[in-house]
């Protein structure tokens, strides 16, 4: 004779539907309070240096750092060291804040590309094109993305964060 002793109705495949639900609405509240907690920037946090590295790649042998400087005046002042040939390239412009779509606009920014060894330089007329970048904002941190896929970025340099 075999008894089979039932205790309640309690699956041993994992946890109940109860708690299932539960971490759900838990996890759910969590992310609606990240994206709550996610501010808007103004001008005024925007202003200040930024740098940006650019690693050496078989596709693009253009290496180096761009600086950005973002002033008070809606102007913007860019560099760009080259690794090699050690060579620096300079030029000013014009900035906007677009904070609903949370992107930075550049007039008369320089663009660089790298090309086998050499590198090309191409300044972008100002009254006909402009360029736009991804404005990111992690806790007092800020950042412009050039190059997502890459995960090149400016990143805003500490000192002139506060």
């Amino acid at each position: 004779m075999v008894s089979i002793l039932v205790i309640g109705n309690k699956s041993l495949n994992g946890p109940s539907k109860m708690i299932k639900s539960r971490l759900y609405l838990i996890f759910t509240v969590f992310i609606l309070m990240l994206c709550g907690c996610a501010s808007k920037v103004t001008d005024e946090e925007l202003i200040g240096s930024y740098e940006a590295k650019y690693p050496k790649e078989t596709a693009n042998p253009t290496s180096g750092v761009e600086r950005l400087e973002l002033k008070v005046d809606k102007t913007y002042y860019q560099e760009f060291e080259f690794d090699e040939p050690k060579k620096i390239i300079k030029n000013s412009g014009k900035w906007e804040y677009i904070p609903e779509e949370s992107r930075v606009k550049f007039t008369n920014v320089l663009e660089i590309e790298g090309l086998s060894k050499q590198v090309q330089v191409i300044k972008l007329d100002s009254s006909k094109s402009y360029w736009t970048a991804h404005l990111r904002k992690y806790g007092d941190r800020i950042r412009l993305d050039i190059d997502e896929d890459r995960s090149i970025y400016f990143k805003k340099n500490k000192r002139t964060q506060e």
